[in-house]
């Protein structure tokens, strides 16, 4: 399977972008202006995990409307994790069967899927480490010192 095309503001943040390369009409969704509400069915985990990832998207200036599927799938997959975590070290790694054999805890597939899952959307909206060295944030200007304005006196 091809690796998927890149956003045009992403080449751009990430340094590879290149107007000769480009489409001349290439859809551009602006970045929310202020943080979205969660989906009304969000308790708990889902819920926290909402708050605290939308603010550090929206302060990274980088939420659009686009993004908000991928950020619900993220906070739903977190919580399904977690819980699947605790069940599966109340229950232990293996569990034994009727007929008295011992085998692997459905619990463990289940785990192991909600992380790909989880791994996958965090890569999704650059909330991992090697997503985040290609996405550069905008730029913030340095507080101007007292000894700024001497820079043009000669």
């Amino acid at each position: 399977m091809p690796t998927p095309k890149k956003p045009k503001a992403l080449k751009v943040l990430t340094g590879t972008f290149k107007q000769s390369r480009e489409l001349e009409n290439e859809m551009e969704i602006a970045p929310l202006k202020k943080i979205p509400n969660p989906p009304e069915d969000f308790a708990g985990i889902a819920l926290s995990t909402w708050i605290k990832t939308a603010r550090i998207l929206h302060e990274s200036g980088v939420l659009t409307e686009g993004d908000l599927y991928a950020l619900e799938g993220f906070c739903r997959i977190r919580e399904q994790l977690l819980e699947a975590e605790s069940e599966l070290r109340s229950e232990g790694l293996v569990i034994h069967t009727a007929v008295g054999t011992t085998v692997k805890n459905p619990l463990c597939t289940i785990v192991n899927e909600c992380r790909s899952q989880f791994i996958k959307f965090s890569a999704v909206l650059g909330l991992d480490p090697a997503s985040r060295t290609k996405i550069q944030g905008p730029k913030k200007e340095k507080p101007k010192t007292g000894f700024s304005s001497l820079k043009n006196v000669k």
